[in-house]
């Protein structure tokens, strides 16, 4: 993952964190763009929301990359 990426929650990970695979929830559907790789774990995330966040790498996946 690179600043620019475009993203999403990775469903499988984060509904194995939250143990809450039955309620459907709004965060499915929100993609964002990552601003700037902070280190290998954490990254800021502009969601669509309008709200920047910081995020695990690993709870995120890509859904188009820069080249």
């Amino acid at each position: 993952m690179k600043s620019a990426d475009l993203v999403r929650f990775d469903r499988m990970i984060v509904e194995a964190l939250l143990a809450d695979t039955a309620e459907e929830d709004d965060w499915r559907d929100w993609m964002g763009l990552i601003l700037f790789v902070e280190d290998d774990v954490h990254c800021q995330v502009a969601w669509s929301d309008g709200v920047i966040r910081q995020e695990f790498i690993d709870n995120l996946e890509v859904i188009s990359e820069v080249t």
